[in-house]
């Protein structure tokens, strides 16, 4: 079944989304675009008309991989064998591709496996091609990019990096090329990206609301008018298609010849210096700029090019600081505006300010406090609370079971192995279904009266912070509790958009009791909810367990109850500060902690590593 694509040139607005697909167009190793964006602004919609402008290129004819009949150092070894020994190769052209990978995909058919069929059939151990490779030479497109399993974007980081994907699997060894660019798309509400795989994007653009009802109301028209009259409507932008397919070809071949001067290479070089950036960075923004100007049938880079450059391949590189992402614009313009009051020789001998590679405004003593208290989860399934520096300690977590299931393709794949033409139970294969590192995070926040002295919010809030930057890298999403008053909140319930988490935390104001026992019961209830889904949690109370605030009249009998069950389905820990005389008063942090089977850590005396296996 065909979809009906709507028009490239037909797309109202979202002129850096459009532009950001063209410059990859026109030069493939800029590394892609991610689309980030609320649901429902076409940024699926764009991706996929770029099909209809999208050049063509000649392949050699047969090729299971879609090589280049003239690149021999790119070619598979099929292919390679056949130029080497002086075969003619015929070739074909055809439009470059844009091969959609979904979030249901498997593993197996990202990177290929063994042909089932051939292998029941006639024993042969053939590889069957994935996405991986059909997208060689084209676009994998990558909806909802943000919730794909952490096993196939190692695949694929690991095949856009090198250019070739290797298959070694199930009696077979392949190894062909993969030259694709990556376009994603996501709602950041969904969840963020691991920051491996943002580095692997190119560039990065937002998808943005109509600016004004005019733009809106002819949004509505012209989806109408494609709904009631595809072939009308198309033909309407046909001439405008052509004309920026042509623009495209054009660019290619002007590409080589476009120019960079020195003083603009300079000022891009002082930008990714002063926010500690990574030489990709730099040599993104130089192709993205060349790759524009190309577009504008220019041989020469202007100041306007180096712009656009620096938005669309910066901003996903700022480690998600919003705060540095509003400086990093800000700093674009400043020196813009100096660049257009100084001469050449003036800006070529000028050297850069001397960089600010701290965080912001941030004071001294709020800075210091972030560097000596932090929460990691590592690669290996642990979580790090890190105080001064010293020795440190591993703890496992105690009944972790990962889940299984039965792999259907797996225990095929056995079976054609060994030459049955039915399933025995030596060939039954399982899989894991809990995936490393990823785990249901509780965050609990005393936001009471008695957890402003000492500065125990502020610990509290860098606490929280570190816990949700490990969050995002291991894409473990976090539920946050805060509890004051008369009664604890919900603030949210298990989400990857952890920048509104830490978007809550930072505003929380304190006040009023401590109503311990409620907030037990609330982190109770998400805990057994996700319990049923996912397995196992952690649930971390950033309190001074002095709760003074009860359900039913017995607070006592309340927090040991609750307590008791949350140790069922979380990990439980107790994180406080408790310094001087404070700390004789009376808390159920050592009762929680005796009945949920969890641990008390006391910031205040944390000389050492520890480390909590989860």
């Amino acid at each position: 079944m065909n979809r009906k694509t709507f028009p490239f040139s037909a797309v109202v607005g979202q002129d850096d989304l459009k532009l950001a697909l063209l410059v990859n167009s026109v030069d493939p190793t800029i590394g892609g675009v991610l689309i980030k964006g609320p649901k429902g602004v076409a940024k699926s919609t764009a991706v996929r008309a770029l099909a209809s402008v999208l050049p063509e290129i000649e392949i050699v004819k047969g090729c299971r991989f879609g090589c280049d009949p003239i690149d021999n150092e790119n070619m598979c070894d099929d292919c390679k064998a056949k130029s080497g020994s002086g075969r003619s190769m015929d070739k074909i052209s055809r439009k470059m591709r844009i091969v959609e990978l979904p979030v249901s995909a498997t593993l197996d058919r990202v990177v290929g496996s063994l042909s089932i069929r051939k292998a029941i059939e006639g024993g042969d151990l053939e590889l069957h091609p994935g996405l991986l490779a059909e997208a060689n030479r084209g676009i994998l497109y990558i909806d909802e990019v943000n919730l794909l399993d952490d096993n196939i974007i190692d695949s694929i980081l690991d095949a856009t990096a090198s250019g070739i994907n290797i298959v070694e699997r199930e009696s077979i060894s392949v190894i062909h090329p993969s030259r694709i660019i990556l376009v994603g798309t996501m709602n950041p509400e969904e969840g963020e990206l691991r920051p491996q795989f943002l580095d692997r994007f190119g560039i990065s653009v937002e998808a943005e609301l109509p600016g004004n009802e005019d733009e809106l109301l002819e949004i509505v028209r012209r989806v109408q008018e494609f709904d009631s009259n595809y072939a009308g409507f198309t033909a309407q932008f046909q001439v405008e298609e052509d004309e920026l397919s042509e623009r495209i070809v054009m660019a290619r071949k002007i590409l080589p010849d476009v120019s960079v001067e020195s003083q603009l290479l300079r000022f891009i070089a002082a930008i990714v210096l002063k926010y500690s950036l990574s030489n990709r960075s730099m040599i993104t923004t130089v192709k993205v700029a060349r790759a524009i100007a190309a577009l504008s049938s220019r041989n020469e880079v202007s100041i306007e090019d180096i712009r656009t450059a620096l938005k669309f391949s910066l901003r996903h590189r700022l480690k998600n600081q919003k705060k540095q992402q509003e400086n990093v614009e800000q700093e674009i313009e400043d020196r813009i505006s100096s660049l257009d009051r100084q001469d050449d020789s003036k800006l070529s001998g000028e050297e850069s300010e001397s960089p600010d590679r701290g965080n912001g405004n941030k004071n001294s003593s709020e800075r210091k406090e972030s560097e000596n208290l932090r929460v990691n989860i590592d690669a290996k399934n642990e979580v790090k609370l890190s105080g001064k520096t010293g020795t440190s300690h591993s703890y496992r977590r105690i009944g972790q079971k990962d889940g299984v299931t039965f792999d259907f393709y797996s225990s095929m794949i056995s079976m054609a192995k060994n030459g049955r033409k039915r399933l025995s139970f030596r060939d039954i294969q399982f899989r894991d279904t809990v995936s490393r590192g990823s785990v249901p995070i509780i965050i609990a926040l005393d936001t009471s009266r008695s957890m402003g002295v000492f500065q125990r919010m502020q610990t509290a809030k860098n606490i929280s912070r570190s816990l949700i930057t490990s969050a995002y890298i291991s894409r473990s999403r976090v539920a946050l509790i805060t509890f004051s008053g008369t009664a604890g909140e919900i603030a949210t319930n298990y989400t990857r958009n952890l920048s509104s988490i830490e978007n809550l935390i930072d505003a929380v104001e304190i006040r009023g009791r401590t109503p311990l026992p409620h907030a037990l019961m609330l982190a109770n209830g998400l805990s057994s909810e996700e319990f049923r889904k996912n397995g196992r949690g952690i649930a971390m109370f950033l309190t001074d367990g002095r709760g003074n605030v009860s359900i039913s009249g017995n607070m006592k009998q309340e927090i040991e109850d609750f307590s008791t069950d949350l140790g069922k389905t979380s990990d439980v820990y107790m994180v406080h500060s408790s310094k001087g005389s404070q700390r004789f008063l009376p808390t159920f942090n050592d009762t929680i902690a005796r009945c949920s089977g969890g641990r008390v850590i006391n910031l205040a005396e944390l000389e050492h590593e520890i480390r909590i296996g989860i």
